[in-house]
């Protein structure tokens, strides 16, 4: 599905829900039609949406006797050209005694919205690995222009899952990197501030879902084909044939090519599992615009 095509579904879903409370969850439906791979992978939905009530979360949760293996999520304005006006600052695979899921946090920038907007979240569920585990590295608490955090996995287990969660944005302060390494030995996640700075403490936390190493896993990119100064970039990313996803990343990167030479105020809005299960879309903009040239790759975990 195209990112156009999902927010005017969207859109229609979301007129009904004005007026809604802050945190809309809702029931663990799968939205694939049978469970896919060796860990029986179901897709979850939830979504949050408003007039414009910031900030706004939306928990996907998986069903019972499932865990969260990663997932993905969006946060979309009604008017395109508005999602300017608004940041991804939560794409998490939440694990605890109580819930197993995966939550996706949106707010407005300094300055705010007046037209409306929604978050939804995906999980990708699954019957719980060998090995499982999900490790959070949160960064104290500061005024550092640009934090980066790093989840490893522990005991020579490998990555299936990775998000990342911003403290105190105030809406100054935009997501850039949420995926693992190429070996899936770590989940990073790198943020910063926007082109005018923030003077706020605030922190960014990694997050790794791990297991014990699994024969048929794989990490594959896809970059967006417009690398320039543009302001608003796209990549899709397909599963090798016989291969499922197990989780969606992305990260910006500028000119040297890295995780931390991205402009301030790019923003990672969409990370989305789709095509039932076997491939995947990823989403920036500029929420400060910058003549800097930046990229956007999109990072999928597949397995069998």
């Amino acid at each position: 599905m195209t990112r156009a095509g999902s927010r005017w579904t969207r859109v229609a879903a979301g007129v009904a829900l004005l007026g809604a409370a802050l945190i809309v969850d809702t029931a663990p439906v799968a939205a694939a039609s049978v469970p896919l791979g060796e860990l029986d992978v179901v897709f979850v939905y939830g979504e949050a949406s408003s007039s414009s009530v910031s900030p706004k979360q939306a928990r996907a949760v998986c069903p019972p006797g499932k865990v969260v293996l990663g997932g993905g999520g969006w946060v979309w304005a009604s008017i395109p050209a508005d999602d300017r006006y608004i940041v991804m600052t939560q794409a998490q695979p939440v694990h605890s005694s109580t819930v197993s899921g995966y939550f996706v946090t949106g707010t407005e920038v300094a300055g705010g919205l007046d037209g409306w907007w929604g978050v939804d979240a995906f999980a990708l569920c699954g019957n719980r690995p060998a090995g499982y585990a999900v490790v959070d590295d949160p960064r104290p608490f500061s005024s550092t222009a640009l934090k980066e955090a790093i989840a490893e996995c522990p005991d020579g287990k490998r990555v299936l899952g990775t998000g990342a969660r911003i403290d105190n944005s105030g809406g100054q302060v935009t997501l850039q990197t949420a995926r693992s390494d190429g070996s899936r030995g770590i989940g990073r996640a790198v943020a910063k501030e926007d082109a005018d700075g923030y003077a706020g403490n605030w922190s960014v936390t990694a997050t790794t879902v791990c297991a014990d190493p699994r024969s048929g896993f794989t990490i594959v990119y896809g970059a967006s084909v417009a690398t320039g100064s543009e302001n608003v970039k796209s990549a899709s990313v397909d599963c090798p044939s016989g291969t499922v996803i197990h989780n969606v990343g992305a990260s910006v990167s500028g000119t040297p090519a890295g995780l931390h030479t991205a402009p301030p105020g790019v923003a990672v809005l969409d990370l989305n599992p789709e095509g039932g299960g076997r491939s995947a879309h990823a989403y920036a903009v500029e929420s400060t615009p910058t003549d800097i040239n930046w990229d956007l790759v999109v990072q999928v975990v597949c397995g069998p």
